[in-house]
């Protein structure tokens, strides 16, 4: 419901105003930290350092969104978006794929990802998942 009227402009009863919308992190790499710091004023950040573990947990507690790498070792960021796709409990999920090349962008969106973002780009990531869950800054 909350998810509703953010992307419909209605006013947030203050109840439900006080949480804010929950991100899982699945990113390979140093930039995981700066990620996470960037987003922590608007989001709450979940970092999962394996895919695997990740995609059990979010079955489990999905999040409002999750942000991917391209590459995360034994899965890729487009196997990982294709999975929560096909789950029921998943498949509202908002996935932003942090994308190198033009191959792993068209392959996301095909996966289901709602937006792709490049991984050096931060403030444009927190935008994108800003206008993703309706949210005004």
């Amino acid at each position: 419901m909350l998810d509703f009227l953010r992307k419909y402009g209605y006013p947030i009863p203050e109840e439900l105003e006080a949480g804010r919308p929950r991100v899982a992190l699945i990113v390979d790499g140093v930039q995981t930290g700066r990620m996470a710091n960037a987003l922590q004023s608007a989001f709450e950040v979940i970092e999962y350092r394996d895919p695997l573990a990740a995609l059990i947990h979010m079955g489990e507690q999905p999040p409002d969104a999750v942000v991917l790498g391209a590459e995360l070792g034994h899965l890729s960021g487009v196997q990982i978006i294709a999975a929560l796709k096909r789950g029921e409990g998943t498949r509202h999920v908002r996935a932003v794929l942090l994308a190198g090349d033009e191959m792993d962008r068209q392959a996301a969106l095909e996966a289901g990802a709602s937006a792709h973002v490049r991984a050096s780009d931060l403030g444009g990531l927190r935008d994108t998942l800003s206008a993703l869950m309706g949210l005004r800054h």
